[in-house]
């Protein structure tokens, strides 16, 4: 019912069990072994939420993931409205890897340049994450993530960005190099302007 409440509002949402935060731990647990991560990347997986916190004031059931066309990084009051007209009790949750979520929960694909896409909006979404009380499904889609076919044959992003965030070789960005870290307002936006995905589309 709240799926589709919130696609009355341009929300995408999806409910996941708690259960795929410990996938979480163990993918990025990998990943940190597979590959040469600068300090800023492990900072970044520390801070990461893969547990369910023991001083909630609530009993979490679930993880919800919202995406919706804002400009705003952190315009949730949206979908918060919509949990509070439902009587959903939640918790807003800023460092859960919301990205992976998306990607393994099929909201989304990645972009070479590690942004998600999602379908109809590009890489222009913005992603929410809360734990909440609803009842997660029994069923749901956890997949492998996916690189975005409209990438196969380009790299404009990569060639474009002036911090260099590309690393020959892999997947992974240095993320360290975006000129957007450790600022308070988004100060670039060239990778997301570039892309031929984005161009097309007329959002907000």
């Amino acid at each position: 019912m709240i799926i589709e409440k919130a696609l009355e509002l341009r929300i995408k949402m999806v409910v996941l069990p708690l259960e795929v935060l410990q996938h979480a731990k163990a993918d990025f647990a990998e990943l940190a072994e597979e590959n040469e991560l600068s300090d800023y990347q492990k900072d970044v997986l520390s801070r990461l939420v893969t547990d369910v916190p023991e001083d909630m004031d609530f009993v979490p059931k679930s993880i919800v993931l919202a995406i919706w066309n804002s400009k705003n990084m952190e315009d949730y009051v949206d979908t918060e409205k919509l949990f509070a007209q439902m009587g959903v009790t939640f918790l807003n949750v800023r460092y859960m890897p919301k990205k992976y979520l998306a990607a393994r929960s099929g909201m989304g694909v990645y972009g070479i340049n590690n942004s998600i896409f999602v379908d109809g909006w590009g890489s222009l979404g913005r992603i929410g994450t809360w734990f909440t009380n609803i009842e997660p499904p029994e069923e749901y889609t956890w997949q492998e993530s996916e690189i975005s076919k409209a990438c196969d044959n380009c790299s404009k992003c990569l060639t474009a960005c002036p911090g260099g965030i590309g690393v020959e070789g892999r997947f992974l960005i240095d993320a360290s190099k975006c000129i957007n870290i450790g600022k308070k307002i988004k100060v670039c936006s060239i990778c997301q302007t570039v892309c031929p995905v984005n161009e097309k589309l007329t959002l907000w």
